[in-house]
């Protein structure tokens, strides 16, 4: 039987392509070994598709093993890092915010910006079947005049069909732990947590009280309602330090910090670094920062 790595030749990657790509829709085919820390995410929805997968993908600093016939999910704007072991292989879609959201807005897993789930294992024909799409995919791309109708609809069944993979995954997963109040709380911290950062506010929002908010957080997130809010900017402080050149002091303003000192109180409560070392520490390559 002949090695299945015995014909791998590694693709070089080209990550600032894949983050100024000129169009809505790119696919790139994936060999051999990668290491990256740090990557932020272009503004768009990225999918990898593993035939073949070892190593590791930390995303938002939550790192999660690379295995065969697996699909990872990412959202616009997220940190990566990776280490992929030289029998990695698969194809990568890169399809931009605008299309997503123009041509596939009632797709379920857009409607959070953080994806609680953003690996989902597949079976084999599954695989076969998303592949084939994509190697049209990238034979469509390559031509001289792009079909850009036949494009889109190849990209949106390949979208719906994980789709449908995610929702089948996660049936059992989310078992009594939904709540449409806490769902809704979240995209509302999505909107708002950089300039509001009131539980009240929220309460408000949502037409309860803020004790009621606080006891559905802690029942389904085992979180209060203020450290939910915290947890979304502790995340987006991450992301701007690692994945940005912005000062601190740009980084603090933009998070709605009134000053310097209460970004750094607030980094070091969470992290146990002021931001200037939490940035530091990380281009370091210390692991202990997720």
């Amino acid at each position: 039987m002949e090695d299945k790595n015995s014909q791998l030749i590694p693709i070089e990657k080209n990550l600032e392509a894949e983050a100024n790509m000129a169009e809505h829709i790119a696919c790139f085919r994936m060999a051999g070994s990668s290491q990256i820390n740090n990557f932020r995410s272009p503004d768009a929805y990225v999918f990898i598709f593993f035939k073949d997968g070892e190593g590791w993908h930390s995303i938002d600093f939550v790192k999660y093993q690379e295995c065969n016939l697996q699909i990872h999910i990412s959202y616009p704007g997220q940190i990566h890092s990776w280490n992929s072991a030289s029998c990695t292989n698969g194809y990568k879609l890169i399809v931009s915010r605008y299309f997503v959201e123009k041509y596939m807005y009632e797709i379920g897993f857009i409607n959070s910006k953080i994806n609680k789930y953003p690996v989902v294992d597949i079976i084999q024909d599954s695989y076969k079947r998303l592949i084939a799409d994509l190697t049209s995919i990238e034979e469509d791309l390559s031509k001289p005049e792009v079909q850009w109708d036949l494009l889109i609809l190849r990209t949106r069944l390949i979208i719906t069909t994980i789709d449908h993979l995610m929702k089948e995954a996660l049936r059992g997963k989310k078992n009594n732990m939904y709540n449409p109040i806490l769902h809704r709380y979240g995209r509302l911290i999505d909107e708002y947590f950089a300039c509001e950062k009131s539980v009240a506010f929220y309460a408000n929002k949502l037409a309860i009280t803020p004790n009621y908010l606080n006891m559905i957080c802690r029942q389904f997130n085992g979180l209060n309602s203020k450290a939910l809010i915290d947890q979304r900017m502790l995340l987006e402080a991450k992301r701007l330090l690692l994945g940005t050149s912005l000062s601190i002091k740009e980084i603090g303003y933009k998070l709605g910090f009134g000053d310097i000192a209460h970004f750094s109180s607030f980094m070091r409560l969470k992290t146990g670094f002021n931001p200037k070392r939490f940035r530091e520490t990380a281009i370091e390559g210390d692991s202990s920062l997720g």
